[in-house]
């Protein structure tokens, strides 16, 4: 016999028994043997390709949008970081001016164009000013000979080679030609030891 519903004290209706389970429905072990169903047996081909084509063209948009933003990512830290610093001071300002929000971001623009972009665009002169002196004072300085590469000549004596390409072992017609000094192209070297 059914049993009334407790929240309303009715019997059940015949829809509420059709969605009672049926004695003969498999239990949840035999549902996990039958293991995961995977996207090839949820969907059909056209929707695989559907779905396909659309996480194609996301991650193209994801990308293209990143190379849109990419040039504007210094700017828009930059702006996030002084946004949540300044926020407190803000809101102190829309307090006292009792809630309007248009003179306390006046004077917020006002102040962050006296505090910081006057300082930091006479700073970011007063810096390029002194770029080429830096630079100089760096090629000559004792620590920066360590760094430099040394001629090719150098090289060559210390592998041992010589830079001539008269060599009077072998007959003329087998050697290289000589080139002039005054020639543009790098000179050849020999495979001889020099001596």
């Amino acid at each position: 016999m059914n049993q009334p519903d407790t929240r309303t004290g009715a019997e059940p209706g015949p829809s509420a028994q059709a969605a009672q389970p049926e004695p003969h429905a498999q239990s949840p072990a035999a549902e996990r043997n039958r293991g995961p169903q995977t996207l090839r047996s949820m969907l059909s081909f056209s929707e695989r390709v559907d779905l396909l084509i659309r996480v194609v063209l996301a991650v193209a948009v994801s990308i293209g949008c990143y190379f849109i933003i990419e040039p504007f990512l210094t700017a828009i830290v930059i702006a996030a970081i002084l946004a949540v610093v300044t926020w407190p001071l803000f809101a102190s300002a829309r307090s006292s001016a009792g809630g309007s929000t248009t003179l306390p971001a006046l004077l917020m623009v006002f102040l962050l164009i006296i505090g910081v972009l006057i300082p930091s665009s006479f700073l970011l002169i007063a810096l390029a000013q002194q770029i080429p002196k830096g630079i100089s004072v760096i090629r000559e300085s004792p620590a920066a000979s360590r760094f430099r590469p040394p001629s090719p000549r150098f090289r060559a004596s210390a592998l041992g080679f010589t830079t001539s390409c008269s060599s009077r072992s072998t007959p003329r017609r087998s050697r290289p030609p000589c080139r002039s000094s005054s020639s543009r192209s790098r000179p050849r070297f020999s495979m001889q030891p020099s001596t």
